[in-house]
């Protein structure tokens, strides 16, 4: 894994949001991102009033059933390595998220 980080600018709900994250990581996770921005933007045609907060919880919701039902939510076995680029993913994602509350509420 290499030492260099990339600072990749993503769109979610509407908004910019800016990760940082290893070369490698950076088109699987533009390609989420844009998944999630799909996702959100269907939920507003179909609800133009939902908040981005909501939209966001329901398209993150919607993609975990779907890795759930086809079976790549959980895997049977992890090793450590990947263990630690989940939790940190989701330190990234849990940052974001807290990021664009904070600029919904200004």
């Amino acid at each position: 894994m290499s030492d260099t980080r990339e600072t990749l600018t993503i769109r979610m709900a509407g908004k910019d949001h800016q990760l940082s994250c290893q070369p490698e990581d950076a088109p699987g996770l533009a390609a989420a991102a844009h998944e999630v921005e799909s996702r959100v933007q269907k939920l507003r045609k179909a609800q133009p009033s939902i908040t981005s907060e909501r939209a966001l919880a329901l398209a993150a919701l919607d993609i975990a059933f779907e890795s759930a039902k086809s079976g790549t939510l959980i895997p049977t076995a992890i090793d450590a390595e990947s263990e630690a680029k989940v939790q940190a993913m989701n330190q990234k994602l849990d940052q974001a998220l807290a990021r664009l509350g904070q600029s919904l509420e200004s």
